[in-house]
């Protein structure tokens, strides 16, 4: 459902209840949970207080409000670990068989799940594509595109950031991935430059 807000925003899309449901999980091991909650009101605050199932859609909007209330209350690096441990909470769960198979097929590399993330779009996203662009043998760009929205707030990037980062731990490699803004006037795309190196002994299965 679109929904346009005062300040500019365009707000058209919905994700699986499971990356929204890893974002409170996450808050909640942390003792942030009450925090974020008193900046919500309504509809988004009922989805944080009584989770819908993972299988379900949660609007764009209710993604939108609780980000941005993450964003009030957590800092940049704290909203990088947010997503990357939201990914292991829920997320993991609806895409591990396609990583593993992934993985199986073309090696365990980086780029052979960041060339690949499209294939996720849609068991985890509706009006949203992700694009990759290779820039060398170990790295790239990602574009997070949201196709019928525009304005969206920076902070949905930063905590993507630490979501994308999860292809290194099922790699086993150590790297960064870092948001670098939007990638059009539009506000529409979020843009991530991703660098990896030599296998990381201090990740595991």
């Amino acid at each position: 459902m679109q929904t346009v807000r005062s300040d500019g925003a365009v707000i058209d899309f919905s994700v699986k209840a499971s990356i929204f449901r890893g974002l409170v999980s996450v808050l909640k091991q942390q003792g942030r949970s009450s925090a974020v909650e008193a900046k919500l009101s309504g509809d988004t605050l009922a989805l944080v207080r009584s989770l819908p199932p993972a299988s379900a859609w949660v609007d764009g909007l209710n993604v939108v409000e609780l980000d941005e209330a993450i964003g009030a209350v957590l800092r940049d690096d704290e909203l990088f670990e947010l997503g990357r441990g939201a990914v292991s909470a829920e997320l993991v769960g609806i895409t591990r068989a396609a990583t593993e198979g992934i993985l199986r097929l073309f090696g365990t590399k980086p780029d052979a799940l960041f060339s690949r993330m499209s294939m996720f779009d849609s068991v985890t996203a509706r009006k949203v594509e992700t694009l990759w662009r290779s820039t060398g043998p170990t790295s790239g760009e990602v574009r997070m595109r949201y196709t019928a929205s525009k304005n969206l707030p920076v902070v949905i990037g930063k905590i993507t950031a630490g979501i994308y980062s999860y292809a290194y731990d099922s790699c086993r490699v150590s790297g960064t991935i870092t948001f670098e803004g939007y990638g059009n006037d539009e506000r529409s795309e979020f843009l991530f430059v991703a660098n990896w190196g030599s296998n990381n002994p201090n990740i595991t299965r």
